[in-house]
């Protein structure tokens, strides 16, 4: 170990939780004279019972007061928390406490780049808890770059502070007083990531910000009356649960990636013109609304589709709707019950004239079909002939097969389909559910 640089020795403790971190600095000196160099800490929680509270401050002071620099810092991580005493109540969030979050704050405020901070979760008392810690975050860390806070009910947000150099927020399950965003939109001007996962308090979210690159929003209950994006750099943005009485408007001209998982679609389901979108993924109650209101694509080149059960029957969810749509698709992956539907309405226009999708299909390269349950092998060379015979260009299909049939049996079925068609090339997998 004497021979080690003391980048090394620092980049061991680095990758270690606080308290393997006191384990080697007690059991070597060098690892205790590196410490001070470390500029990144994970604490966590380790309470489990009243008279470790106090230690808890300590040791917790004693770590961050021995660090020349913290630039990173991670506190109350509960995925691993142990069975605690009842009796310590509210106490157990030291967090929610405010003096002691400027004590620990005052101390790591100056050169602090990343934080996150997770709230210990009680049978959902922690909606209860009003957190004032996002506040003084601000009003203290001028240098912020990351920030990510779980589990806490955050008090009003009309003293936020400016956080101008805050690049990347997350908020997983947090109540936040700010029903359009407006406060965080302007405090936040720079963002380029944003995370709400869970997050309630906002019924009618606006995001105007100019300069983010990657979205993700998952609402608590899956309700929103109305969500808005305009962000010019948006590029990758996904949007899961909503439910059909959300107003969905969307404009992000550089957006490569997006995702959608909205249960019934309506009227106001509005999606701007993507020039530069690749790749797509769709799962919904209701596909084919939401191909009726998509505007022609030709850039998606990557498709993904999946369906609930108890699809809408607004509009037909077809394959020659979903190529007129996306034009240029070169890979889809059908997953589940949209397979289903899909085959349904494939026998429907085979009756009808098997020319209206093969035109479409071209340029289909792969195909992945995820969840394909059979209920009898039989059926299954039929099921498949349903779709190769109209996709012509393609080349290489995937299957990953729910069965209660033997593996034999199942073989069997296809090396038969691999006998029809041997200019493709076949990959498959089975499971039981």
């Amino acid at each position: 170990m004497d021979k080690l640089p003391q980048d090394l020795h620092v980049d061991i403790l680095r990758r270690l939780h606080s308290p393997d971190v006191a384990r080697c600095r007690v059991a070597s000196k060098i690892f205790d004279d590196a410490y001070s160099h470390l500029r990144s800490i994970k604490f966590k929680w380790t309470i489990v019972k009243p008279s470790s509270i106090n230690l808890f401050k300590k040791i917790f002071l004693n770590l961050i007061s021995n660090m020349r620099v913290v630039e990173s810092l991670c506190i109350g991580d509960v995925d691993e928390f142990r069975e605690y005493d009842k009796k310590l109540g509210d106490d157990l969030n030291l967090l929610t406490h405010e003096e002691f979050i400027m004590e620990w704050l005052s101390k790591v405020s100056q050169n602090l780049k990343s934080l996150s901070i997770t709230y210990f979760l009680d049978d959902g008392s922690f909606w209860w808890q009003q957190a004032k810690v996002l506040n003084l975050v601000s009003a203290n860390c001028h240098k912020l770059v990351e920030l990510k806070m779980k589990y806490a009910r955050l008090r009003s947000v009309d003293n936020l502070n400016p956080m101008l150099m805050l690049k990347s927020l997350t908020l997983e399950f947090i109540h936040l007083n700010d029903e359009n965003l407006n406060k965080l939109n302007t405090c936040v001007p720079n963002l380029q990531v944003l995370n709400l996962i869970g997050v309630t308090g906002i019924r009618k979210p606006k995001i105007h910000l100019l300069n983010l690159i990657s979205c993700h929003l998952l609402p608590k209950h899956a309700f929103l009356e109305h969500l808005s994006l305009i962000t010019p750099r948006l590029i990758k943005l996904r949007v899961e649960e909503i439910l059909s009485t959300s107003v969905l408007y969307v404009e992000a001209p550089l957006l490569s990636r997006l995702h959608i998982d909205c249960r019934y679609v309506q009227d106001a389901f509005s999606l701007k013109k993507f020039e530069n979108l690749k790749q797509f993924s769709i799962k919904s109650s209701d596909i084919g609304s939401i191909l009726y209101y998509f505007t022609i694509t030709e850039t998606v080149e990557d498709l993904t589709v999946d369906a609930r059960v108890g699809i809408g029957k607004n509009f037909r969810f077809t394959l020659e709707k979903l190529f007129t749509v996306f034009p240029k698709v070169t890979s889809l992956c059908i997953r589940s019950y949209a397979w289903w539907e899909l085959n349904r309405e494939w026998f429907i226009i085979a009756s009808e004239s098997s020319s209206k999708i093969t035109q479409g299909t071209k340029g289909l390269r792969k195909l992945r079909i995820e969840n394909y349950k059979i209920c009898d092998p039989s059926f299954f060379l039929l099921d498949v002939a349903c779709v190769l015979d109209q996709c012509i260009g393609l080349s290489e299909i995937s299957l990953l097969i729910c069965s209660d049939v033997g593996g034999d049996v199942l073989k069997s079925e296809i090396d038969k389909c691999v006998a029809c068609w041997p200019n493709l090339k076949w990959r498959w997998r089975m499971y039981v559910e």
